[in-house]
């Protein structure tokens, strides 16, 4: 059996023990946590170096444009790791509806169906994704003003926003696909 997002064939669930289905369905539900648990501190280490590149430009304002790249870059790596984590929970939520929860809880459905039936659908009803991108678009044009503020007008201003227009569009080319349309 070959499912279409995954590129390994599928166990034959038909054939297994009885109770291996419940055991990987622990084990995949214990991944989809990790990677959620992964995800909130990706976040909370950019919520803590935000602060701390400000502090850090505002005390060395001649290398506030170094800082000021370097804090960038980390907040584009780690939105690329947070976007990476919620595309496997994205794969791993939909194994589990497509083929564990069928197998263990029959036509009712589990917890990962429940979800999906009960998604928000207005932007605002996701507050979670809306504080993920404001804290990820937000920190680095705060570290970039901060830095733009403690320097000499001229051409590392320039620069400066120029890194910082880099970054943006990095970052929404990262977080603007949808990974998690999974069900």
């Amino acid at each position: 059996m070959q499912n279409a997002i995954f590129l390994h064939p599928m166990p034959d669930v038909d054939h297994m023990d009885p109770a291996a289905p419940a055991a990987e369905f622990v084990s995949v539900r214990k991944e989809i946590q990790t990677r959620i648990v992964l995800q909130n501190v990706l976040l909370l280490l950019v919520w803590l170096a935000t602060p701390s590149a400000m502090i850090a430009i505002t005390a060395w304002p001649s290398a506030s444009l170094v800082l000021a790249i370097a804090f960038d870059a980390f907040v584009t790596m780690g939105a690329a790791m947070w976007e990476h984590h919620g595309v496997r929970q994205a794969q791993l939520r939909t194994y589990l509806t497509a083929v564990l929860e069928p197998r263990l809880f029959g036509g009712t459905g589990g917890w990962e169906q429940h979800l999906a039936s009960q998604r928000p659908r207005s932007v605002l009803g996701s507050r979670w994704w809306i504080s993920t991108k404001g804290l990820l678009f937000g920190s680095p044009a705060l570290v970039a003003a901060t830095a733009a503020t403690t320097t000499a007008v001229g051409t590392t201003h320039l620069w400066l926003l120029v890194a910082a227009g880099c970054t943006s569009a990095a970052l929404g080319m990262i977080l603007h696909t949808p990974s998690r349309s999974g069900p």
